[in-house]
């Protein structure tokens, strides 16, 4: 048996199972992340957005929970200097804090690059680490890349910084006295307003090249630049391609905006909103725990007007009568429930 090198025998085994729980973490808070980065929270149920980001959070804690471990283990085994433990104490909350911050920045739909910084942070600390133990690939000094690491991780956590103070409501502009009155309609107008030049800047910066998807998270009744957001959809020459890909890759948001597209029925299209609908079905069915559940789907319960397009257009009976076993399934006395058989029931008397 060849001999363990001495690197090997000062880490033990301690650091590669934090290792292992770090990579599993750390890849569990991205997956998480990527459920929902980039949507816009569902109207009515911008809880089950904020509950997927408290996973993501959970999975960040849990991954600088390890590298504390691994680094409290360097420092122990005296493979990482003094100073650069001293440092590491100082830096390793901030680099936390910044995680967390940058993964609160991401609740705004469209932003994309504080990613980085969860995702980015724990690659260069663990990397440290590692790089500590083993002397004999050290082609700079242990201190010194220390300082350099821990330089990139500051300058990391301060670019989040910004983002993260817009997050917080600014005095006397943030909240407000949830009583009718003057002031209430003050906060509710300023609001309505910065909603609109949101809005309407991402129409500025959009193009004929500009995908579907990219902005039809913005179609919502209650978006005062509506009227505008259509009329520049309407311009789009591929929206028609842009919606029929959505529908094949069975994305929520397409259905619930389907009647405002300007579509054309074509066989094609017909064919693959169709084909949404009986996969929903599927894949709604498959989800259930065996147990009727108080709700549909927000695919269903929030695309109603779509499934009414798609029927009045297209023709879907057998989809319906899908759609309609798949909701008796469910707990009938359930106002959701109810709701979506009674709109199935119009449609069909609609045809």
């Amino acid at each position: 048996m060849m001999p363990l090198p001495d690197s090997a025998k000062t880490m033990g085994a301690s650091v590669p199972t934090f290792l292992v729980l770090l990579a599993v973490c750390w890849l569990c808070m991205l997956g998480t992340m990527a459920t929902w980065i980039g949507r816009a929270p569902v109207p009515g149920r911008e809880t089950d957005r904020m509950i997927s980001q408290a996973y993501t959070g959970g999975f960040a804690l849990l991954v600088w929970i390890f590298l504390a471990a691994l680094l409290l283990i360097a420092s122990s085994k005296e493979v990482m200097p003094v100073e650069a433990g001293a440092l590491a104490w100082f830096v390793h909350p901030i680099s936390c804090a910044a995680a967390l911050a940058a993964i609160a920045a991401l609740f705004k739909p469209g932003r994309y690059w504080p990613a980085a910084i969860p995702a980015l942070m724990p690659l260069l600390i663990a990397g440290y680490v590692v790089y500590a133990f083993y002397p004999s690939v050290q082609t700079i000094p242990v201190t010194h890349a220390a300082f350099a690491m821990w330089s990139v991780v500051v300058v990391l956590s301060l670019t989040v910084v910004p983002a993260a103070i817009a997050l917080l409501p600014a005095s006397g502009e943030g909240s407000v006295e949830d009583k009718p009155g003057p002031e209430r309609d003050r906060f509710m107008a300023r609001q309505r307003q910065q909603y609109r030049d949101e809005v309407l800047d991402k129409l500025r910066q959009s193009d004929d090249e500009t995908k579907l998807y990219e902005l039809v998270r913005f179609i919502q009744p209650d978006n005062p630049a509506l009227k505008e957001l259509l009329d520049f959809i309407h311009k789009l020459p591929n929206r028609q391609a842009d919606a029929e890909m959505m529908l094949e890759s069975q994305g929520d948001e397409i259905i619930r905006v389907l009647p405002d597209l300007d579509l054309q029925p074509t066989p094609q299209f017909c064919t693959a909103a169709r084909t949404y609908l009986h996969n929903a079905v599927v894949h709604r069915q498959a989800s259930m725990m065996g147990t009727p559940e108080s709700f549909v789907g927000v695919e269903f319960s929030g695309g109603i007007e779509g499934i009414r397009w798609i029927a009045k257009n297209c023709g879907c009976k057998a989809e319906l009568a899908e759609m309609e076993a798949y909701a008796r399934e469910q707990q009938q006395d359930a106002p959701e429930v109810q709701k979506f058989l009674a709109a199935l029931a119009e449609i069909r008397e609609q045809k």
